[in-house]
């Protein structure tokens, strides 16, 4: 779900604001302009995570008169984790491609993940904090220099 056009431009609206809330840089306005999907595809997209946001706060116990506010915390939360990602498979696409602005990185949306596979790159890796695991997981993936 997190590898379309809606999700992105809600998850870069949201961490791209600033310290008053304001969106700095319309990415929704902009990929609806640039025909990449509609204001009803968008209106979907923030809806679902909204109800993904709304399950774990009423999930967790939320004491009723503080639903409200966690489920903004919440929701903005979830695109956080987006934009993460999306970062994180950017640089993933420069250490295979070796280009900063490579054409794969503007068609990730359609960009099969397989072809990362084997891909060399920088990163931090950490014991796995799954229970009974001996595995290794990647905290994070470097920048090219």
């Amino acid at each position: 779900m997190w590898l379309n056009w809606e999700s992105v431009a809600l998850a870069y609206n949201e961490v791209g604001k600033d310290a008053e809330g304001n969106v700095k840089v319309d990415y929704v306005a902009k990929t609806i302009a640039d025909g990449e999907c509609s204001q009803e595809s968008i209106d979907k997209a923030k809806s679902y995570y909204q109800q993904v946001a709304t399950k774990k706060v009423m999930d967790a116990n939320t004491p009723e008169d503080q639903i409200g506010q966690a489920v903004l915390t919440q929701y903005s939360k979830e695109l956080t984790q987006i934009s993460i990602k999306i970062g994180t498979l950017m640089r993933l696409i420069d250490w295979k491609y070796g280009e900063t602005q490579s054409k794969h990185r503007n068609e990730f949306a359609t960009f099969d993940i397989k072809d990362l596979v084997n891909t060399e790159f920088s990163g931090k890796v950490q014991k796995s904090n799954q229970a009974g695991s001996d595995t290794s997981e990647i905290d994070s993936v470097y920048s090219r220099k």
